[in-house]
C-alpha cells in the first residue's frame, strides 16, 4: 500500500497501519487524513492505527479545530481497538483532541517517543 497524495503515506505494516502525514497542517486536509487513515484500516482488515504527524509542519489547530478532529475520529473510529498518535512535543502538549476522542470512547494515545507509541498501541 502506497502514496494516497503527496503529504500522505499508508504503510501496512505487521498488525497494524502507519499513516504518515507530511507538509504543512491545514484543517480541512488534515480531517480528510484522519478519515482516509481510518478507512484504510478496514480496508485492510487491520484495528490497529498509527498516526506519525511529526514531519507535519505548523501544526497549530485551535481548541475547537482539536475538538472536531476528536469528535471525528470517535465516530469514524468505533472498529479500532487502538490509535497512536506520534508527533513532537510542541504537537503533542495540548491534547484536547485526543482527550475528547477518549471520553467518546475511541482509545488513543499520543506520544513524542515513536518507541513507546508502538509499545502501547500493540501491547
Amino acid at each position: 500500500m502506497g502514496a494516497t497524495g503527496d503529504d500522505v503515506d499508508f504503510i501496512l505494516r505487521e498488525g497494524y497501519l502507519e499513516a504518515i502525514h507530511r507538509g504543512t497542517y491545514s484543517e480541512y486536509p488534515y480531517k480528510k487524513f484522519i478519515t482516509g487513515s481510518i478507512q484504510a484500516c478496514k480496508d485492510q482488515g487491520v484495528d490497529l492505527l498509527f498516526v506519525d504527524i511529526s514531519t507535519l509542519a505548523e501544526f497549530h489547530p485551535t481548541s475547537t479545530q482539536r475538538y472536531e478532529m476528536g469528535t471525528l475520529a470517535s465516530q469514524l473510529g468505533k472498529g479500532l481497538s487502538r490509535l497512536a498518535i506520534y508527533g513532537t512535543p510542541e504537537q503533542i502538549e495540548e491534547q484536547f483532541g485526543t482527550l475528547v476522542a477518549r471520553n467518546r470512547g475511541l482509545d488513543i494515545q499520543a506520544f513524542t517517543d515513536r518507541n513507546e507509541a508502538l509499545r502501547w498501541l500493540q501491547g
